[in-house]
């Protein structure tokens, strides 16, 4: 099943161009100002080395989770689905002395996934049709923006230039889950021209047979799944969930009305999206994220108690997660609180709470390390090699936001360290984006492939090309060597003049080389380069060198954030 869904976005969208964080409703958590689990917790001398969950032979003990069905355990059986990835960018940008900043930017940008395991050819067809409608969409509208970009300076203003584009068009998938049992993922189609609005399309199927699956297809009762829902209106730990959401999705599943919803999956949970207009008039779409062990009565099991080797847990809306965490055939109650800490009236910090079937488990100390965090955001409870790593991340005043580490031992969660930001939701462990903070070609992120299943749970790159966008205009005319895909010289150069609008692709670490492309209105005409790519240890990748000449010498127009 899926539906477009239109919403206004903020400024943020822009800021997303330049790999800044996100603050879409369908993904920020906040906690509301009323504590919805108190939890008492004391620090142990020495903690035990076991990882047994604390267990309770009472089935009406409100802190134990439900029990799982006798004959439902845990199977960690299932295959990773594997993807070729590729961005297709459109841009092109001119010089314009109408304003301070000199560069004018119409772009459109496509992600393609391409199913690289095998044996699955129904999926691969459906993924191969919906990526060539994607860059049909995406072309089409560059193609558009491009035959009107004079006209788009003539009538732009000094806020068009400073966003970077009064033209984009965005298509990007979002993946929840992607194994053999399910590949669950949603199609934001985002677009600026005089106004900001994202559609959005999920897309749940069964990689069988490449068939989309309806909610129907894993909830058994819909009316006990309502009631599910509701619950969460006065149980969620959601700050900016408006009054009544949860109660009018539940309305439209007890009638039926499921063209006025969408679902995704993940390991865990059912994430149920809905348009909804708050007290004020603003619309927006918002998930509820529904435990689905807990609610054996109306969901399917089958979809969730089959994992991979390694996978990703996440709190449902009331901040928790049911699973069987020992596989001792118990459903186990994990629960996770905090407290603000003030500074000047200011939230500066935050006390983290945890606790397992009511048990309240020690957390390592990490305040050094979490200081000036005004917010933590997504959360993600990762089972690596049978073990557990809890990753939190920390709002701050920065284009990328840091990750806590605490690795599950005992009955404590012991601190690791922070690691930087998580690219979106890392449903595989083993393969996930790391982002970094750049200045080439303005603020920005590089993306880092790397992986999680680590000694410590601690990122390890796994390739040496990170990739980074960035558009700016060369300042004076340079004559630059070639180089082969190996990182050797060709002995080939190719003259870029000034004034010519470049295209950041990426840098690859182990060859110490920066990629660029020029950009033409004939995009036929567009050639790609190279130059040599000088880190300086002290700033790592905030103060760069290309051929010896500093970035900001090189190259103008882009935008830079403090």
């Amino acid at each position: 099943m899926k539906r477009a869904i239109s919403l206004l976005l903020t400024s943020a969208m822009i800021l997303s161009l330049v790999g800044c964080s996100k603050t879409e409703e369908t993904k920020k958590k906040k906690k509301k100002t009323k504590k919805t689990t108190s939890t008492e917790i004391t620090e142990t001398e020495e903690p035990e080395t076991e990882t047994d969950v604390p267990t309770d032979t009472d089935e009406t003990d409100p802190t134990q989770g439900p029990k799982i069905p006798a004959d439902l355990t845990l199977h960690h059986d299932l295959q990773v689905l594997e993807f070729n990835h590729n961005i297709v960018r459109n841009d092109y940008a001119e010089m314009t002395d109408k304003f301070q900043y000199e560069m004018f930017w119409v772009c459109s940008h496509c992600d393609q996934y391409q199913l690289a395991t095998p044996g699955y050819d129904n999926l691969a067809s459906f993924l191969d049709d919906l990526a060539a409608e994607m860059k049909g969409d995406s072309d089409s509208y560059y193609e558009q923006y491009l035959s009107q970009f004079d006209g788009y300076i003539d009538t732009a203003t000094e806020d068009d230039v400073w966003n970077y584009t009064d033209h984009y068009r965005h298509n990007q998938l979002s993946i929840f889950r992607a194994d053999e049992k399910v590949l669950s993922f949603y199609r934001t189609i985002t677009t600026r021209d005089g106004g900001y609005h994202s559609d959005y399309e999920y897309y749940n199927l069964d990689p069988n047979t490449g068939k989309e699956l309806e909610l129907g297809d894993i909830v058994t009762d819909f009316n006990a799944f309502a009631d599910a829902v509701e619950e969460y209106e006065t149980t969620h730990f959601y700050a900016y969930t408006p009054s009544g959401l949860f109660i009018t999705m539940a309305d439209h599943l007890r009638k039926g009305e499921l063209d006025q919803l969408e679902f995704c999956v993940n390991q865990n949970c059912i994430l149920i999206f809905m348009e909804y207009e708050d007290s004020v008039g603003d619309i927006s779409e918002y998930v509820c994220y529904v435990s689905a062990l807990a609610h054996t009565d109306c969901i399917d099991p089958e979809y969730f108690i089959h994992t991979p080797e390694n996978y990703t847990l996440t709190p449902d809306s009331a901040n928790e997660i049911y699973w069987d965490f020992d596989e001792d055939g118990n459903i186990d109650k994990f629960v996770i609180d905090y407290d603000e800490n003030y500074t000047t009236g200011y939230v500066t910090d935050y006390n983290i709470e945890i606790s397992i079937n009511g048990e309240a488990y020690a957390v390592g100390d990490y305040h050094e390390d979490s200081e000036g965090c005004y917010e933590l955001g997504d959360i993600f409870l990762m089972s690596v090699n049978g073990e557990y790593r809890l990753y939190i991340e920390g709002y701050v005043d920065d284009p990328t936001n840091p990750y806590f580490l605490f690795n599950m031992n005992g009955k404590s969660f012991d601190y690791i360290g922070y690691l930087d930001q998580i690219d979106w939701y890392p449903y595989d462990p083993g393969n996930v984006g790391i982002r970094i903070r750049g200045e080439i070609l303005g603020t920005g992120s590089y993306n880092k492939p790397s992986t999680l299943c680590t000694g410590n749970g601690l990122p390890l790159t796994i390739d040496s090309f990170y990739h980074k966008t960035g558009v700016g205009l060369t300042t004076k005319k340079m004559q630059l060597g070639l180089f082969t895909e190996d990182g050797q010289p060709t002995g080939e150069s190719i003259t870029v003049p000034a004034g010519t609008p470049v295209r950041l692709e990426g840098i690859d670490t182990d060859k110490g080389l920066a990629y660029f492309t020029t950009l033409h209105r004939d995009a036929s005409q567009n050639e790609s380069f190279q130059m040599v790519l000088t880190v300086d240890p002290d700033y790592e990748y905030y103060d760069v060198k290309f051929d010896g000449e500093g970035n900001f010498q090189l190259f103008k127009g882009s935008h830079y954030y403090d």
